[in-house]
């Protein structure tokens, strides 16, 4: 076959699955799931990808967000493994740590990341353990020579997984209170000093409490993820506070969740051919002015990663060597009890 007919061939086969996915999404509602309650950061997120990737996508269909928060977004992600359409018509923006919680056997998890289909990831913003300006807790020595309570949203959430690892690989002494249910609770709770502080997504942080950060608020004694995140970089990563090779190939693993932070997915078994449409609108967006002045004057944070490379990283964290997910389970096991 000649180049020409190569490329004839291709553009031909291109043009044919833009005509299947017009003629697909064409006057369809599309149901985008999101696990935090309305108006919380990653709903407001949710919405304004919900309003700008139906532009971008073939056909321009509706796209209505659907709340339902329960469970630190697990029981969200189980029912749409389980039940959301496969057809393309069904996307769900999740909640961090969905990989993690999965990789660590924690209770309830029916669902595989790893078989989602990736459309996209919209935000690497890393964890990062917060803590309020009265308690004088600075950086992780402090965590070693004194307690502080920190708050999470039940057990099952990374509020309560990272500070026992923590505890295990580098001897903090924090103490977890988990008896929190939401995100605006525990943020009132340092205030009253219930709690000294919590981990939180800078994400979420710098969209709601801009203000502690330029007022300096709260301290940011540590960030969850592999690369230091743009905005915080004297701001020690896990995997800086340790000099153990074993003790660090376990907190690279809890880091990995920072590079599929926000991850768009739709349903596993999605059609490829529509997948990949999804996939392309959803890069058009990032690149869209208009997408881009909404989520700045919105204070939302972007700082995507196209579909192929946020599922290779769920990919990399579920496929972690299993001695070192052995360990994580076992540290992290009674607080699932």
């Amino acid at each position: 076959m000649t180049n020409i007919a190569r490329a004839l061939g291709l553009a031909l086969a291109l043009m044919a699955t833009q005509a299947s996915a017009q003629d697909f999404w064409q006057g369809k509602t599309v149901t985008l799931l999101a696990g935090p309650p309305a108006g919380s950061d990653h709903d407001k997120l949710a919405r304004l990808v919900a309003k700008h990737l139906a532009t971008q996508l073939p056909g321009k269909p509706t796209i209505n967000v659907d709340n339902r928060s329960s469970n630190n977004g697990v029981d969200a992600l189980n029912s749409f493994y389980s039940d959301a359409p496969k057809d393309g018509t069904a996307l769900h923006l999740l909640m961090p740590g969905m990989a993690l919680m999965q990789a660590v056997g924690a209770p309830n998890v029916k669902y595989d990341a790893g078989k989602l289909a990736i459309v996209g990831n919209l935000s690497r913003a890393p964890q990062v353990l917060m803590t309020w300006w009265v308690t004088g807790f600075k950086t992780i020595d402090d965590g070693r020579r004194r307690e502080m309570a920190l708050g999470a949203i039940g057990p099952v959430s990374l509020g309560a997984i990272y500070p026992e690892i923590l505890n295990v690989m580098l001897r903090t002494r924090f103490k977890t209170v988990s008896n929190y249910r939401r995100e605006a609770d525990m943020d009132e709770g340092m205030q009253n000093t219930e709690i000294g502080g919590r981990f939180a997504s800078y994400a979420t942080i710098a969209a709601t409490h801009p203000d502690w950060i330029a007022q300096k608020r709260v301290a940011f004694l540590a960030q969850v993820g592999l690369t230091k995140y743009k905005d915080l970089p004297d701001v020690p990563l896990l995997t800086e506070l340790t000099t153990n090779e074993r003790d660090r190939a376990l907190l690279a693993f809890v880091s990995r969740d920072a590079e599929h932070a926000r991850t768009l997915a739709a349903a596993p078994g999605t059609p490829a051919d529509r997948l990949d449409a999804l996939r392309k609108a959803f890069d058009a967006m990032l690149n869209d002015d208009a997408f881009l002045a909404e989520a700045r004057a919105g204070r939302l944070e972007i700082s995507a990663s196209d579909g192929a490379s946020a599922a290779k990283a769920i990919a990399d964290e579920l496929g972690t060597p299993r001695d070192v997910v052995e360990r994580g389970k076992a540290i992290v096991a009674p607080i699932f009890r």
